[in-house]
């Protein structure tokens, strides 16, 4: 299931989730993803919206995501290590 939700995203959905998973949070600011990312948190609308779109995030309060997969962050945190 993973790897599936993994690979259904775009190269830059990807650089996402993979921000978000890089904080080991589980809510995770829009800032700290942006920054991750290396971009502003205005420009990450589109990824965002696309990955709660797919059921792979949902938001959690003002400004706050979480993945809906337990494990997921751990997932993706474990690819840099494959």
């Amino acid at each position: 299931m993973h790897r599936a939700r993994w690979g259904s995203a775009t190269p830059t959905e990807q650089a996402f989730l993979a921000a978000m998973a890089a904080t080991g949070l589980d809510n995770v600011t829009r800032v700290a993803i942006a920054t991750g990312m290396g971009r502003d948190s205005r420009s990450i609308s589109a990824p965002r919206e696309r990955l709660i779109d797919k059921g792979v995030i949902e938001p959690v309060g003002h400004g706050l995501v979480r993945f809906t997969l337990p494990g997921f962050g751990a997932f993706v945190r474990g690819l840099d290590d494959a």
